[in-house]
């Protein structure tokens, strides 16, 4: 669905912070933290368009995203899922 949307133009920006996002997890196996960028995808795509339409219901975002850390919070949610470690 993304090669999709890029029609063949490579997001040069998107891959140089996936490469980056690759070379700080070096402890895990490559299959995982494949695995991990899609779920990271899926959460970010599903949690901001949530908060989307949060704001579009209602001016202030509604109870989750009016608050100061919802967004620090995503991010530190997300950190956590790449960087946990890999159960043996």
């Amino acid at each position: 669905m993304l090669g999709e949307a890029l029609d063949g133009v490579q997001n040069t920006g998107y891959l140089r912070c996936i490469a980056h996002i690759r070379k700080l997890l070096p402890n895990l196996p490559p299959h995982i933290v494949n695995q991990r960028l899609i779920f990271m995808y899926i959460l970010l795509t599903t949690a901001l368009a949530a908060r989307e339409a949060a704001f579009e219901a209602d001016v202030g975002g509604g109870k989750l995203w009016s608050s100061p850390d919802a967004l620090e919070n995503l991010i530190a949610s997300i950190t956590g899922m790449l960087t946990a470690p890999f159960p043996n």
